[in-house]
């Protein structure tokens, strides 16, 4: 439901008249004129707790959760405050089917019903989400969103070329029209502090231009010996109403770490003589100078024109700056299980990279009846290009001693890096598409959703030494959805999409693979209960592809660049389900599900570091009565074991496992008074051990240890 506000009391959000949209279309007519447009503060899509009221992601459309023919999920503002969720890789594994693996500090392969994400948009626009470096993808803070909305499945309709994983869509805090600020400050485990201030409202009388501006600080150490790290955010926006048809928005956003003692890939999995190791959780290979050092620069210029009630053009346009400054220190190999020493260097190498993208795109959407029926149609072209330039500069010095890491005294110096480059990645890649989409409502119960997408993506690359100049002219992308409401709280739904893929990925001799090509079924029911505070659904899936890249767990010589093999005739298909939202006024809860199994066409498993079942649970209950200023809450995150193969330097090939394991996590918000409240999070309360990622790199790394956040926030 859209909930129309005064003006003067409600935020305004880049969806304002989307809004209108829905709250006053006319089933009459579509011959409103512009004159008849007023400007209305709508909350088109703000959270209701842990839901939000409708969604556009999964097909650009806006569409209630019944009307998706699509399993989604919106991580809202609230979800994110009960948990201290302050990093976009925290928000986005706290739901389920996601699954995050981190090969370096501060870098992580993130999967979806066991495929890897290759996308992450930003308010709906689509970029490449880098998982061959770390140009700060991984290191987004939430202090500048207002919500992430997830799409699990195929999304080719809007993004094209993409995995059949998820989209993971990133919506920026907006501006409000009356005045705004929020004040937090919170410490925590391994004297970790952080500090954010978001100041929002008009800048003029008649409130037709509104700004806010966000900074977060944060500087920590960690349970692993020498990594610690500082980071800064900084975002700035500006919306201002051209007239009472038109809305112009400014933005930009900047996000900068600074870490020391990076461990590039963890810890060794055997001793020499090919007995399992057993490091304390502190335990890192990393040298105190070793830096994986990022700045993130986005900024976005978006144009609303509203013709009538009914129909609205969008124009945006997205740039993308980000730098990596990064000194690496790797070693491999399997040391003695006396001494601790003989490790070989892996990479010792210095990076200076950059990597740019631009981004425009123009939408014209809206609403007309047709046989008795109100019906919503979009048209679109986008195009995208990205450059990137990853030299490696090699250490003046051949020899090095690989000492025992456990020892305090273990220390190398920081090489003097060679002037020329020794070798490295650069390229660019370009992607057209034009695409259109309508919901047509058959019947007052059934309604489809169809679209297709034509797309161009050409790229032009030396990655290490090996050229690859790939064009791909008009791949089409089509989608099919269907939905069937049973009653006005319960429906049935059913989608299919074409999967196209170029991937990053490469074989032993350096040469990318091969797009992946395939299809996506999903069938579901959905339903939204208790006066629409709580959704449901339940989803199963089948994925079939092609050319799917398979890490072999060998890297190409002298790099961390992975090396993967093709295979066809692969299949992914499992179940979900989900519930979210508020099962009373005071009690919210999330709670997810998830089977997923995939398999090559010998019936052996693909992807194996993908656990084959997850459950994620959160809830928190808002007390009454004497204690009506408290706020109490938990969760737990569930899931299967999993397993790599790995080489042992005595057995050769053997399978090491990562056993099934839950970490339960507790939550108390107390309100001092109308603007203070403190907050208190424990995270792994009972102290689980397990592995963030095993087997890459023939190396695991440990989970963060139990750890407590305890935040102030302060609100005018």
């Amino acid at each position: 439901m859209i909930h129309l506000l005064s003006k003067k009391n409600s935020p305004v959000t880049h969806y304002t008249l989307v809004g209108l949209l829905f709250s006053a279309v006319s089933t009459q007519t579509l011959a409103h004129t512009s004159k008849d447009i007023e400007r209305l503060t709508v909350i088109g899509e703000q959270a209701n707790g842990y839901k939000v009221n409708s969604m556009s992601s999964a097909t650009g459309l806006e569409l209630s959760h019944l009307q998706t023919p699509q399993s989604t999920i919106a991580i809202t503002s609230d979800f994110m405050a009960d948990q201290q969720l302050n990093t976009a890789i925290e928000a986005i594994t706290s739901v389920t089917g996601i699954n995050a693996r981190e090969a370096d500090n501060g870098k992580f392969s993130i999967s979806a019903r066991g495929i890897s994400v290759t996308s992450i948009l930003y308010d709906g626009i689509a970029t490449t989400y880098d998982t061959r470096f770390n140009y700060g993808d991984n290191l987004t803070d939430t202090a500048i969103y207002d919500r992430i909305e997830i799409v699990r499945g195929a999304t080719g309709l809007m993004l094209g070329a993409g995995n059949p994983s998820a989209a993971i869509n990133l919506i920026r805090k907006r501006p409000t029209a009356n005045t705004q600020i929020n004040l937090t400050a919170s410490l925590g485990s391994w004297d970790n502090y952080r500090a954010m201030v978001d100041v929002s409202g008009s800048i003029n009388n008649s409130e037709s231009i509104r700004g806010r501006a966000v900074v977060a600080y944060q500087d920590r150490h960690s349970y692993q010996d020498r990594f610690s790290q500082t980071s800064q955010t900084l975002y700035g926006i500006i919306e201002a109403d051209l007239s009472n048809s038109t809305l112009l928005t400014l933005a930009v956003d900047n996000q900068s770490t600074t870490p020391k003692g990076t461990m590039s890939g963890g810890l060794p999995i055997f001793y020499s003589d090919g007995s399992r190791t057993a490091y304390d959780r502190g335990a890192s290979t990393a040298q105190d100078w070793a830096s994986s050092r990022t700045d993130a620069l986005n900024a976005f210029i978006r144009l609303e024109h509203y013709f009538n009630a009914n129909w609205q053009l969008t124009a945006n346009y997205v740039y993308g700056d980000n730098d990596l400054d990064y000194d690496v220190f790797w070693v491999k190999g399997e040391p003695d299980p006396i001494n601790n020493t003989g490790m070989k260097p892996g990479s010792i190498n210095y990076i200076d990279a950059n990597r740019t993208q631009d981004t425009y795109e123009v939408e014209l959407n809206g609403r007309f009846n047709w046989l008795g029926q109100s019906h919503q149609l979009l048209f679109g072209y986008n195009t995208q290009e990205q450059q990137f330039t990853t030299p490696y500069y090699a250490s003046q010095q051949s020899d090095y001693i690989i000492g025992d890491f456990t020892d305090s005294s273990y220390s190398i110096a920081k090489p003097n890096w060679q002037s020329e480059a020794a070798y490295g990645s650069y390229g660019t890649t370009k992607q057209d598409a034009l695409y259109v989409a309508a919901q047509l409502n058959i019947t007052d119960a059934l309604s489809l959703i169809v679209g297709s997408r034509l797309n161009q993506w050409q790229t032009n690359q030396d990655n290490f030494g090996r050229m690859h100049d790939y064009k791909i002219s008009d791949e089409l992308t089509n989608y099919f959805g269907a939905t069937y409401e049973l009653t006005q709280s319960w429906a049935l739904y059913a989608n299919y999409t074409d999967i196209f893929t170029p991937q990053s990925r490469v074989d032993k001799n350096g040469n990318y693979l091969s797009p992946i090509e395939g299809k996506n079924y999903e069938l579901g029911i959905k339903a939204s209960v208790l006066d629409e505070r709580l959704d449901i659904s339940l989803s199963g899936f089948k994925i079939y592809q092609d050319n799917v890249g398979e890490y072999t767990g060998d890297t190409i010589a002298e790099t961390l660049q992975a090396i993967y093999k093709p295979i066809d005739g692969t299949l992914t298909q499992g179940y979900e389900l989900e519930i979210n939202g508020k099962l009373t006024d005071n009690w919210n809860a999330y709670f997810g599900y998830t089977h997923s199994k995939g398999e090559k066409p010998d019936n052996t498993v693909l992807n194996t570091t993908n656990p084959k079942d997850q459950f994620k649970l959160f809830t928190s209950y808002q007390l009454s009565g004497a204690l009506d200023n408290l706020k109490v809450g938990g969760g737990y995150r569930w899931q299967s074991n999993s397993y790599d193969e790995v080489n042992n330097p005595v057995y050769g090939a053997v399978e090491v496992n990562q056993p099934s394991y839950g970490i339960a996590s507790l939550m108390a918000n107390y309100q001092m008074n109308e603007q203070l409240s403190v907050s208190l999070n424990i995270d792994n309360l009972f102290d689980k051990h397990y592995y963030s990622q095993i087997g890459f790199y023939n190396q695991y790394r440990y989970g963060k240890p139990r750890s407590f956040s305890l935040q102030l926030k302060y609100s005018l």
